[in-house]
């Protein structure tokens, strides 16, 4: 969140209802915004190979463990009143993970933000998928 957000009427959310629309949006297009994209430079990819699955599997288990840990039941992990409603609601809506990692989970995800980029012209051309991503999934 912006640092000044909710301290000046002049600064607020576009869309006030925004889990019902990021809900609807998300139904209608299986498109959730990806929060983050892992870059290897080339040159290192291509003298180290291996970087890309190990960084992968390391993201992978990370990712398990931290769900792993919000969802304890035992005691909550975080001071969220709602929390595990909130999670049920992300389990229903999103299935087992809603921050799915590899090119075919996000596939959707992606040519669709490379057709905007291209429509809007900040792209000249639309590459494929593997110009841009090394599949280690």
């Amino acid at each position: 969140m912006p640092k000044g957000f909710g301290s000046t009427p002049k600064m607020r959310r576009l869309f006030p209802n925004f889990r019902e629309v990021e809900r609807d949006y998300y139904r209608r297009t299986q498109i959730h915004p990806i929060m983050h994209i892992v870059v290897i430079r080339k040159k290192v990819y291509e003298r180290h190979p291996w970087i890309a699955k190990s960084l992968y599997e390391a993201f992978e288990q990370s990712k398990a463990l931290a769900w792993q840990e919000l969802s304890y039941t035992g005691a909550q992990k975080v001071m969220l009143p709602w929390l595990y409603a909130d999670l049920s609601e992300i389990q229903e809506i999103f299935g087992d993970d809603p921050w799915p990692y590899g090119i075919a989970r996000n596939c959707t995800t992606i040519t669709t933000c490379i057709k905007y980029m291209k429509r809007q012209y900040m792209i000249d051309r639309e590459p494929r998928i593997e110009e841009l991503f090394v599949d280690v999934a």
